[in-house]
């Protein structure tokens, strides 16, 4: 097996991978377990449902009638 280092995480937690290692060994990533994989998606999922709920408060708020939205 390839020599793995610590991998630095972003923000969203998200692995950072090396490209010059990835190509070298394609097989030193390794496929998420089905519960990591269900925790990922939901997690998406609940990213995206704030966010369509925030677009729609801003609507709203834009539609209001002699609103100041300076």
């Amino acid at each position: 097996m390839a020599d793995l280092k610590e991998t630095p995480k972003s923000a969203g937690g998200a692995q950072v991978f090396n490209l010059a290692d990835f190509r070298k060994n394609p097989k030193a990533t390794r496929k998420p377990s089905a519960e990591e994989t269900l925790r990922n998606h939901t997690r998406v999922f609940d990213l995206l449902a704030q966010h369509i709920l925030a677009c729609a408060r801003l609507i709203a708020t834009l539609d209001e009638p002699g609103g100041q939205h300076g």
